[in-house]
């Protein structure tokens, strides 16, 4: 049968990218992409981080590794509605079926399932961008994964002490691109349209 044991995927080289506020999404196995190939991904997030109302084109599988995933069934998120996942436990949810999350205490999960992996927000305008991470020189930068390439358009929502926004060389992985605001941080620009996949940003 050969060496089946080829492929160990050790924790800490796992590569975790920002998807929403609160939470990061790490590859594990497989083409998050692919159509109809085997996925497996990570997703870690911060205490009473909220995943909002959302939908995938295929069957998720979902099993939390630590902390506790609080899940909801419905089109608007209701922290009333929320069941307790925790350590251990196991949960399919069928592909088109309207839920949400929220994470109690610092909680990783595991997803598994067919490609294309995707999030089709309810309502996208619930959905926070990632926080930006701050540099040493006092930026901030955000990291935008857009689908082959393409950049989306920015509007800003308020007045901000910015004097720029300009592309940084930083290596964020493949599809990113980095943006760094200089004097003020970068939680007023939101991409103006949707972008679909595992690794791009699902903001309007």
């Amino acid at each position: 049968m050969g060496n089946r044991l080829n492929k160990i995927v050790d924790f800490e080289d796992l590569k975790w990218t920002p998807l929403i506020k609160g939470f990061d999404l790490a590859p594990v196995d497989g083409d998050l992409n692919a159509e109809g190939g085997p996925f497996l991904l990570s997703l870690r997030g911060a205490d009473r981080a909220k995943i909002p109302a959302h939908w995938h084109p295929t069957d998720e599988n979902i099993t939390v590794l630590k902390g506790t995933l609080l899940v909801g069934m419905g089109e608007t998120f209701d922290e009333t509605k929320l069941q307790a996942m925790n350590a251990g436990n196991f949960v399919s949810v069928p592909k088109e079926m309207r839920h949400f999350a929220m994470s109690k205490g610092e909680t990783i999960v595991q997803v598994h399932g067919s490609g294309p992996f995707q999030a089709n927000w309810v309502n996208p305008s619930e959905v926070q961008p990632p926080d930006a991470a701050p540099r040493s020189n006092g930026e901030a930068t955000l990291v935008i994964h857009a689908k082959e390439g393409k950049l989306p358009n920015f509007r800003q929502d308020r007045k901000e002490k910015c004097d720029e926004l300009k592309p940084t060389d930083a290596d964020a992985g493949p599809g990113a691109h980095s943006f760094t605001r200089r004097g003020g941080t970068v939680d007023a620009a939101f991409p103006t349209r949707r972008l679909s996949g595992a690794l791009h940003s699902p903001w309007d």
